[in-house]
């Protein structure tokens, strides 16, 4: 299965695989710290990696600031490739869809479009029937 994305983004995704693989416990704070990763993109992606059952929550921790961060510890560690999210998470470790995956249903919104008993008539056809105003 082949998933394209860009590099910067490949490359975000593989530092922060990385680094939470390394640790213990974590914190988005820390992660965008310790990647040097934009803190929007460390949220989304551990946020996917959450849906799929990646991540947990391991606790809370009261920072220097008095505010409370939820500690994040590693659930599943497939191997040195950072799983790519896509509307799904793909891990290149099993070369699959990570279970609790949500993927997407390519059938709704198709219709069937069947054959019309008579021709369409275009937007022209209808202009050349509409009665002409004149003032």
């Amino acid at each position: 299965m082949t998933v394209m994305m860009s590099k910067s983004s490949h490359d975000a995704h593989e530092k922060i695989w990385k680094m939470i693989r390394g640790l213990i416990e974590f914190t988005y704070d820390e992660v965008a710290m310790l990647t040097e990763t934009p803190y929007s993109t460390v949220s989304r992606y551990l946020l996917s990696l959450y849906s799929a059952g990646y991540i947990r929550p391991a606790g809370k921790r009261k920072e220097a600031d008095g505010r409370k961060k939820v500690v994040w510890r590693l659930a599943k560690n497939t191997g040195p490739k950072a799983p790519v999210p896509c509307k799904c998470l793909y891990d290149p470790n099993i070369d699959g869809l990570a279970s609790g995956s949500v993927i997407p249903r390519l059938d709704r919104g198709i219709q069937k479009v069947q054959k019309p008993d008579r021709p369409i008539k275009s937007d022209d056809d209808k202009k050349k029937k509409e009665p002409r105003h004149v003032d």
